[in-house]
């Protein structure tokens, strides 16, 4: 996978140390109230 950068933003593949900052994302409620449940 090629990997993006610009000034905000890196796209690349998943990490195995992306789990923990991923799951503290996740978990924090101030984030999780703009997102759905994925129902279409």
């Amino acid at each position: 996978m090629t990997t993006i950068e610009t000034a905000r933003l890196i796209l690349r593949r998943w990490h195995d140390d992306d789990v923990a900052p991923m799951a503290a994302v996740n978990a924090d409620p101030e984030v999780m109230r703009f997102i759905r449940d994925g129902a279409t």
